[in-house]
């Protein structure tokens, strides 16, 4: 359960690449659960550094399929939370 108050969260389902290059806004929590086998956590994690689009010690949490789990994560974000089962992997990263 997340503790945060209603009229402070916006849910958004757009096309993400796109959106991080038009809007400045910054993000405290980022969900990241692309559709499977498509190859897009690397570009989004290289978007959300070259844009600068996360807050400080924003959290970022990624579920991707157990095969494509080997992503290259961005230099100063720390996993303080991961698990897998035989078919999915998720990580939570805290961002510096």
């Amino acid at each position: 359960t997340l503790n945060i108050p209603s009229k402070q969260v916006k849910v958004m389902n757009v096309d993400v690449l796109a959106y991080l290059q038009q809007q400045y806004q910054t993000f405290d929590l980022v969900f990241i659960d692309p559709p499977f086998n498509q190859g897009l956590i690397t570009p989004l994690l290289t978007a959300l550094k070259q844009t600068s689009r996360l807050a400080e010690n924003a959290l970022v949490y990624i579920e991707c399929e157990l095969a494509n789990a080997n992503y290259p994560v961005p230099n100063g974000w720390q996993c303080i939370k991961q698990k897998q089962t035989k078919q999915l992997s998720y990580c939570l990263f805290q961002c510096e």
